[in-house]
């Protein structure tokens, strides 16, 4: 497995983490319009994305419809933006946030730890987009505006612009940048908050450890990572800890995998793969690279007919024909030339290039 696999582990790091802005109801509070945002809250935390859009849509419409001005709508419209930028409404996501922030500025001195967090929301939109040097300079704004009025939100902020330098390949920045995050917490005590954030740092240093061809190193961090993930997924945040722990378990079985631990590397990725089929929201993408990950550990371990009945799998999973597919198809189709299965495998490559040709035809260009 090449470095590409490790760099696409940081892209999910940094956006698994997503977390509203939603303040919590006093005890006791009369029903109101902000119920509609402690739904959205509670929707959202359980993945049902489009339910919580739904009871943000309505809040912010109440709040418009009676001429409300203040922070609190600037709030909501930034907080309805992040859920559609999960969703990949970005052009809509863009419009919301940045009309949220332009409000929330009128008043910088009280607003500032909303403005933090809504200025790196942004830049993980931005790139998402691709629009890289408007991505850095939010990034390093939020970690600024988090320094000054949020301490608690600092490695949030230093763990987002660590994973945007390692995707674009500055990996000494983003490894000092992790390790002052580290720096900054504690594993024992903690609330959920600081102890999923303090994983998710753990994590984003392991992937840059293995995107440096560090396995060992990695392995450590994540030995650390997986209890606390393992202590919160029945929690408050249980789909965002369960969502990094399948991430987690995924890291360690790699690790083990470029250290030529088969066994482990076979353990780790099924449970990775398990944790993620059991979850509330199945992502399908990630179902595939678990199961073609898991195929390649059994493909070294010379098991060829399980590796094949995995790769059958992973192809199940991925009813549209995408990037993935023709990466299965591809080292499948190898697998097959060792087994002496030539007309299969020929059929694979066929395919996969035919994939890959129509996407290039159909990616626009930035």
């Amino acid at each position: 497995m090449n470095s590409k696999l490790y760099v696409c582990l940081l892209s999910l790091l940094i956006t698994a983490g997503a977390i509203l802005l939603v303040p919590q109801l006093a005890a006791g509070q009369d029903p109101s319009v902000e119920d509609l945002r402690q739904l959205a809250r509670l929707t959202f935390y359980e993945g049902r994305f489009s339910e919580a859009e739904i009871y943000l849509r309505k809040s912010l419409a109440d709040f418009e419809a009676r001429g409300e001005r203040s922070a609190i709508v600037a709030v909501t419209r930034a907080d309805l933006g992040w859920i559609l930028v999960g969703q990949g409404n970005f052009r809509e996501a863009e419009r919301l946030m940045n009309s949220g922030l332009k409000a929330l500025q009128k008043n910088r001195a009280e607003n500032c730890p909303h403005t933090a967090i809504i200025v790196n929301q942004l830049g993980t939109l931005y790139q998402k987009m691709g629009k890289r040097a408007r991505a850095e300079r939010l990034f390093k704004e939020a970690v600024k505006q988090a320094e000054r009025c949020l301490p608690a939100y600092v490695e949030v902020a230093l763990n987002n612009l660590a994973i945007f330098y390692a995707e674009n390949g500055k990996l000494k920045e983003a490894t000092a940048l992790l390790e002052r995050a580290l720096s900054l917490t504690v594993e024992e005590p903690g609330t959920e908050e600081s102890l999923l954030e303090h994983a998710q740092t753990l994590a984003s240093l392991a992937a840059v450890e293995q995107v440096r061809g560090r396995p060992s190193e990695a392995e450590q961090l994540l030995l650390r990572a997986i209890p606390l993930l393992e202590r919160s997924v029945e929690g408050r945040y249980s789909l965002l800890s369960r969502s990094f722990l399948v991430i987690a378990w995924e890291q360690l079985g790699l690790a083990h995998f470029q250290q030529s631990k088969f066994d482990q590397a076979e353990l780790e990725l099924r449970r990775a793969r398990d944790l993620n089929s059991s979850g509330i929201v199945i992502e399908p993408s990630r179902t595939v690279k678990l199961s073609y990950e898991l195929a390649e550990v059994l493909t070294a371990k010379g098991a060829y007919d399980n590796a094949k009945i995995v790769y059958q799998h992973a192809l199940q999973d991925s009813p549209k024909e995408t990037a993935e597919t023709a990466m299965v198809l591809e080292h499948f189709s190898k697998l097959l030339r060792k087994m002496n299965a030539d007309r299969p495998a020929e059929e694979m490559e066929f395919r996969a290039k035919r994939i890959r040709a129509a996407l290039t035809y159909t990616t626009p260009i930035r």
